[in-house]
């Protein structure tokens, strides 16, 4: 099976499971949202009472479109501000200008691999946690982009459900 057609039945899944939250959410959300340019985050108020939350910015890096925009609509939906990058020198770029929380990252892309982006950051002193997401999936991949700074490790196929844990658990 194709890992376009597992992310397409996965977003289904996802959605399908967590669709209450939506209705919930544009009920408490006004038509209000204040971006700071000194703070990475953009402040949503929310509601009659007032509440806020901060909406973390996040860039996913993959070289197959359907992964990006699975992955992408699924964080969006669960309040996510996600930036999309299409290869390696994009994300690169992306991250180098900075306001992000976290890099979504895969490894494997033709024109820079994830490990060399992740490489250049920590060189460059950006400090953003890098979550890989690749299908390589051996203990000596693993150990390769830990030794490169990662944050987290998912290998694919993997579930969206626990792409939104492991991104809340590392922003």
């Amino acid at each position: 099976t194709s890992y376009s057609t597992m992310a397409s039945a996965a977003v289904a899944a996802f959605f399908a499971a967590f669709r209450y939250r939506t209705a919930a959410w544009s009920a408490r959300v006004s038509a209000v949202v204040s971006a700071s340019s000194t703070n990475r985050h953009t402040t949503v108020r929310t509601g009659s009472m007032g509440e806020t939350c901060s909406m973390s910015r996040i860039l996913v890096v993959d070289d197959e479109p359907s992964l990006v925009d699975a992955v992408a609509t699924a964080l969006r939906y669960e309040g996510f501000d996600v930036v999309e990058a299409m290869t390696g020198r994009q994300g690169l770029a992306a991250a180098q200008d900075g306001g992000f929380d976290l890099i979504v990252l895969d490894v494997m892309m033709p024109d820079l691999d994830g490990l060399a982006v992740a490489a250049h950051l920590r060189r460059d002193g950006v400090e953003v946690p890098v979550l890989f997401l690749t299908a390589r999936d051996s203990l000596q991949d693993k150990r390769a982009g830990f030794d490169v700074g990662a944050d987290d490790y998912l290998t694919k196929p993997f579930s969206l459900a626990e792409l939104v844990m492991r991104v809340r658990a590392v922003v």
